[in-house]
């Protein structure tokens, strides 16, 4: 669980994944993005120990008990001990600063868990999610060769 300044971040267990997935009791799936979750989060998640599923999950987090972003992980670290963070902010909640303070807090929890650096990817079109990591100490790495944006950021929490 992760708390910053208006959010209370927590991870969800593979069951209530599983439910969210299934009953599309959170953000609307379209049927490709729920095929995509199942092959790409669940199947590993499920075959996964344990210690891992925090890297797999969604991680939900709440403003007074209303949720309003879901933030998490596309893979465990790797061999550098990295990790590639993804976000969304929900609707009627975006252009308040909840995805910067979550990714925020995201980077700090990595510390604890020995992680070097983390990065994201996003549209090259995408402003606001440029700007959410410009503000949270990310820098501009690269333009991929699917068009998307990567950015990085070294760990400092590991070299305080």
């Amino acid at each position: 669980m992760i708390v910053t300044e208006r959010l209370l971040i927590r991870p969800l267990s593979y069951y209530e994944l599983v439910s969210r997935v299934y009953s599309h009791s959170g953000k609307v799936m379209s049927t490709e993005k729920e095929e995509r979750v199942v092959k790409d989060t669940l199947v590993p998640m499920s075959k996964a120990p344990e210690k891992d599923h925090p890297y797999y999950t969604f991680w939900v987090g709440y403003d007074k008990g209303e949720e309003v972003i879901e933030i998490g992980f596309l893979r465990p670290p790797d061999l550098h001990k990295g990790v590639e963070i993804w976000y969304y902010v929900k609707n009627g909640f975006m252009n308040n600063g909840y995805a910067t303070e979550a990714v925020k807090g995201m980077v700090k929890w990595t510390g604890s868990k020995d992680i070097i650096f983390v990065c994201a990817s996003v549209d090259v079109d995408n402003t606001a999610s440029k700007k959410v990591l410009l503000k949270s100490g990310f820098t501009f790495h690269s333009i991929m060769k699917d068009g998307m944006e990567a950015y990085f950021k070294m760990n400092s929490e590991l070299f305080n």
